[in-house]
């Protein structure tokens, strides 16, 4: 069974390194500390699923992202992860048709990670 691969994108490298372990048994892991990084490893890491944080200091937040990604990358499939969840970012997000789950609950992200996955096999079932 080929390992399923995630891009994690925080510009915590702390926290980076907590998911990269908590991730690592289950996931091929690659990590980008922001939005440019992660769009310039996109084509080299061809990742199943971008988990982004929403707020990281540059240019684009992690909305953004997921949009440019979605046009040059549609079969990725994207999280967004962050510390300042609300009710309006999480109604953002899910109207993009993304999870939302509140940084540091790594159940929910499992979860979160499993369906997407999930997805992503019944949809190829029944092609």
């Amino acid at each position: 069974m080929v390992a399923r691969k995630i891009l994690i994108v925080d510009d915590s490298k702390e926290l980076l390194g907590l998911y990269t372990l908590a991730f690592a048994e289950k996931y091929t892991v690659r990590t980008a500390t922001g939005p440019h990084e992660a769009l310039r490893l996109l084509g080299q890491v061809k990742p199943d699923v971008l988990m982004t944080d929403y707020h990281m200091g540059e240019s684009l937040d992690g909305l953004d992202l997921i949009r440019i990604v979605r046009q040059s990358h549609p079969a990725v499939k994207c999280l967004l992860n962050s510390a300042s969840m609300n009710d309006d970012l999480e109604a953002r997000a899910h109207a993009m048709g993304v999870p939302a789950v509140q940084k540091g609950d790594l159940t929910a992200l499992y979860r979160a990670l499993d369906g997407l996955f999930q997805r992503n096999k019944r949809k190829a079932g029944s092609e």
